[in-house]
């Protein structure tokens, strides 16, 4: 449903833009409680969807979407003629009203025929998210007499990951991506991850974070909103290819991604990383995120609705009062700051040697790490408390756990350990042991549910 709105622009509409702003959403939430019937009937008579195979509008709207995932051009071109494109090439939508033309070119020999067939008047030229080959076309319109040519490109956050066969991309379907460890290796055991994400406190920083003297400046507001339209329509799409990821970004501060579990949390952390090094790290501009796992036939529509519940708790979740909220992301079924994740990512990955099978030495076994998430899972009560009494006995049970045979890890060889005089997968082994059996708070608990359910994920082989 589309819902115009407009207001009379001030004099001061420039240096004081929040006033207007403010003004102008009131305005848009009116109209939609009105339905903006009139809107809605003089758009339905402006636009003409045409193509030579008379595409239903879903079948449009499917080219569109499928046409934006791959190296396309896009032309705003102004002509009063109807414009016929070929459907494996292309599409037109017409604003007949308007004697504008929008363009979505899959083939580029199409614009050859466009412009050698068509009065144009004028003509802008788009390149979807490949900004280093947009003048590569406007030399053809000016040498054709179009004097009125501007050209530059546009950013989509949308890149799906494909494999290039007899010189076609193929698609990878869930089931393909759900097998990725980074962009070429492959796991074990195949479990998807569907992700949203969202940008913290961003209508409060548009309505008062720019404020100075009182007043938003619109070139502060414009600024503002192309830096991350930069950062989510371009460099999401760098990173998502590094880790095989789909993303979908439509603007705002609202994403969703799929891919392996293994690249979604690896791409999860880069991201946040990399979007606090280009916030200069503003302790007040975070993302906040749910990860979701689940097979790869599982319904993608309901796993973005469930990983959106997912990304609602982790922001309202409640810390600590020395905490700030918000900057959190949930995952393994716990909420924890994006830094926590990380440290205990690092650990699950040192300590996941332990759990690879190795000829002629004992490692722990993974039926050992199943028994240590149980007994973590038992203090956590329904609501999300912890059960005091429980989380007093817990170290007790893992230091009996760890002390019987074959693991034999006492007083005497945590000491010889402190000494730093045991080999290293000895040293490995007390040292999980040792963190487990002295940590006796919540925060513990926390974190090695993430440790437990990663290393129980990286070392699960198939069955099949």
């Amino acid at each position: 449903m589309l819902v115009i709105a407009s207001i009379e622009a001030p004099s001061d509409l420039v240096d004081n833009f929040s006033i207007t702003s403010n003004l102008l959403e009131k305005k848009i939430n009116q109209a939609k409680k009105q339905k903006a019937v009139s809107s809605l009937e003089l758009f339905g008579q402006t636009i003409d969807w045409r193509t030579s195979s008379n595409l239903s509008l879903d079948d449009s709207f499917r080219m569109i979407g499928e046409a934006l995932t791959k190296d396309c051009i896009l032309l705003q071109v102004y002509d009063d003629s109807n414009i016929e494109i070929m459907s494996d090439k292309g599409m037109s939508i017409c604003f007949k009203g308007l004697g504008i033309s929008w363009v979505l070119i899959k083939d580029y020999s199409v614009v050859d025929k466009l412009r050698d067939s068509m009065k144009i008047k004028r003509v802008r030229i788009f390149f979807i998210n490949e900004p280093e080959d947009f003048l590569n076309l406007s030399d053809k319109f000016i040498k054709a007499g179009i004097s009125d040519v501007s050209y530059g490109f546009k950013f989509f956050g949308l890149y799906v990951p494909f494999n290039i066969s007899d010189g076609k991309k193929e698609i990878y379907d869930f089931e393909t991506l759900s097998k990725k460890n980074g962009k070429d290796g492959s796991l074990e055991y195949p479990l998807l991850s569907v992700m949203r994400l969202d940008l913290d406190n961003l209508g409060a920083i548009f309505a008062f974070g720019l404020e100075n003297s009182g007043k938003t400046s619109l070139y502060d507001v414009v600024a503002l909103s192309r830096e991350l339209i930069h950062f989510f329509c371009y460099y999401f799409n760098k990173l998502a290819e590094k880790y095989s990821c789909y993303i979908t970004y439509s603007g705002g501060d609202d994403a969703f991604v799929a891919g392996s579990w293994i690249n979604v949390l690896r791409f999860a952390l880069q991201l946040n990383i990399d979007f606090k090094a280009f916030c200069c790290n503003n302790l007040y501009l975070t993302l906040s995120s749910g990860i979701l796992q689940c097979a790869s036939y599982y319904p993608v529509q309901k796993a973005g609705s469930d990983a959106g519940e997912l990304e609602a708790e982790a922001k309202n979740y409640n810390f600590d009062q020395n905490i700030p909220d918000k900057d959190a992301v949930n995952i393994f079924e716990t909420v924890v700051k994006w830094e926590t994740l990380n440290a205990q990512v690092l650990l699950a990955e040192e300590f996941q040697e332990l759990f690879e099978p190795i000829e002629n030495e004992r490692n722990f076994s993974r039926s050992m790490l199943h028994h240590i998430l149980l007994q973590l899972k038992e203090v956590v009560r329904e609501n999300g408390d912890f059960d005091l009494p429980k989380l007093h006995h817990l170290s007790m049970r893992l230091t009996w756990l760890f002390a019987k045979k074959p693991h034999g890890i006492t007083a005497d060889k945590i000491c010889i350990y402190n000494k730093g005089k045991l080999e290293r997968i000895e040293h490995l082994k007390v040292k999980l042991a040792k963190r487990l059996m002295e940590e006796k708070t919540s925060e513990m608990v926390l974190h090695y549910q993430i440790i437990t359910n990663y290393i129980l994920l990286i070392t699960r082989k198939s069955k099949n």
